[in-house]
């Protein structure tokens, strides 16, 4: 493979309305291109008449980039506040790291707590470059 080639998988759904096609990179996981087309469009596309209006979303940021994941303690006070749970992961979120919010607010994810705190285990990801991967 050449450099401007990345390994990756194809994905095509079908909907009532139309079809879905998603390309996912390789390294990264991320869906880089969502294509939406009506049936008939595909099928006239797909039997070489030329070319077809479709609709798509592109998403380049992350290609042959790597994707990590690590999962986090993070405590906060037993009565904290919406916005005093996110302003705790937001100092966590340092190095290109992205907590997954949520966590934070489904008990799912309640790992220990006492009178005074409670201890939510966070998903956190980031993207890096291949080359920053090997070091």
């Amino acid at each position: 493979m050449s450099d401007k080639t990345h390994s990756g998988k194809l994905n095509i759904v079908h909907f009532d309305t139309h079809v879905e096609i998603t390309v996912e990179d390789g390294s990264s996981h991320t869906r880089f291109i969502e294509i939406h087309v009506s049936p008939e469009m595909l099928m006239r596309a797909l039997t070489c008449h030329g070319d077809m209006p479709c609709e798509f979303i592109l998403r380049p940021d992350n290609v042959s980039k790597i994707a990590e994941h690590k999962r986090v303690f993070v405590r906060v006070l037993r009565d904290a506040t919406k916005v005093e749970k996110v302003a705790a992961l937001r100092v966590l979120e340092v190095d290109g790291w992205i907590a997954r919010e949520e966590d934070i607010f489904n008990h799912h994810n309640l790992s220990f707590y006492d009178d005074d705190s409670h201890t939510y285990e966070v998903m956190f990801h980031r993207y890096v470059d291949a080359r920053e991967e090997e070091k």
